[in-house]
């Protein structure tokens, strides 16, 4: 989903709407303490519904409609994760199931509330997990918080080895003998008779699977984070060698191994974002771009700069418990993107980035 999601909404928003209600919440995965999820919701469309309610008129009472509506469906909080993020019109309903927690909030605005999405989006890192052994893999759709089995879609097929290849395969080298001096079938030992041949055998499922995890991560628009055994994952990086779509990190040993408590610790270290990082790069980029005299912070003046289509990237100190005007702020930066510029949020404050918004000119 990911940023295509976030540009599926803003289009959504180009279509004339006067009322558009965003609604933030933390679930519990999976159904579990629906009740407690239920409950939160319910506070959150009290907290709304006067406003609705005042406007009397039909937009307001399909808005309400569909609330009631989602309240009493059980499939739709079945489906719950680790926090929810809806987004309702009279004409639309577009729900995101994410695997972080949100702080509970609703808005009811022209447009839709779209900052908490993107900085979820900008701090998730989202990897498929292949577990791979000699003969077959798992899949995993994961992040820095959790990770799930994967569900294919139905147009991608990934195969075990026994599913492709068998002792009656030409090219699997099976070992076959007669015994005694009558014309009888051969006797099948194995498909293997040696450590070499076995060996043959991985590498042609590893080449096998190398192609599928380029077909799974241009379907899905993600690195694959390999797993596995030291000898399985040096063995597939023999055969296929290092190519873009693997994550630069491996996790080195079975991830189905893993206790669950591992699994968080390792997932985090591994795909937790840098932020000191990722904040010196913006914090060059700004002196690059005072230097050149193509640099704004004041928020009047970046409203004119929008106006112009002249901003190229726009960095945000989002992690701040106060934001400025966040309605207005919420607008400005959807009416950017809309133009191409890039909006990079700051979640951890970091020395060396004074001013809480800095725009970068594109001349």
């Amino acid at each position: 989903m990911g940023h295509s999601f976030v540009k599926d909404l803003r289009e959504l928003q180009n279509k004339e709407e006067a009322l558009r209600l965003s609604i933030y919440m933390p679930t519990n995965r999976g159904g579990v303490n629906r009740q407690e999820d239920l409950i939160q919701f319910k506070n959150l469309v009290q907290e709304i519904k006067p406003s609705l309610e005042e406007l009397k008129s039909e937009a307001g009472e399909k808005i309400l409609n569909e609330l009631e509506r989602l309240r009493n469906d059980k499939n739709f909080w079945d489906q719950t994760k680790e926090g929810l993020a809806l987004f309702i019109s009279p004409k639309e309903f577009e729900v995101a199931y994410l695997r972080s927690e949100f702080k509970p909030a609703v808005y009811l605005e022209k447009e839709y509330y779209l900052l908490p999405l993107l900085a979820y989006y900008e701090e998730l890192n989202e990897v498929i997990i292949a577990d791979i052994s000699k003969d077959a893999v798992s899949l995993f759709d994961a992040n820095q918080f959790n990770s799930e089995p994967l569900a294919l879609d139905g147009d991608i097929d990934i195969k075990q080895f026994s599913e492709i290849y068998d002792d009656l395969d030409p090219d699997s080298q099976v070992n076959v003998h007669s015994y005694g001096g009558r014309q009888e079938p051969g006797m099948h030992h194995g498909h293997r008779a040696t450590p070499e041949e076995k060996d043959l055998d991985r590498g042609k499922y590893f080449t096998y699977l190398n192609k599928k995890m380029h077909e799974l991560s241009k379907h899905y628009h993600r690195p694959i984070l390999l797993a596995g055994t030291v000898e399985n994952l040096g063995h597939y990086q023999k055969v296929n060698g290092t190519d873009s779509i693997y994550f630069e990190k491996t996790i080195d040993k079975p991830f189905q191994s893993i206790d669950s408590k591992e699994k968080t610790k390792v997932l985090k270290e591994i795909l937790s974002q840098d932020h000191q990082s990722f904040a010196q790069d913006k914090i060059n980029q700004i002196e690059k771009a005072r230097n050149q005299g193509k640099v704004a912070h004041d928020f009047e003046k970046i409203k004119d700069l929008i106006k112009e289509g002249r901003i190229e990237e726009w960095i945000i100190q989002y992690h701040t418990d106060y934001l400025l005007q966040e309605e207005d702020l919420n607008h400005w930066v959807l009416k950017a993107m809309n133009q191409g510029t890039k909006i990079a949020l700051v979640l951890e404050k970091v020395e060396g980035i004074k001013q809480q918004f800095s725009a970068i000119m594109r001349f």
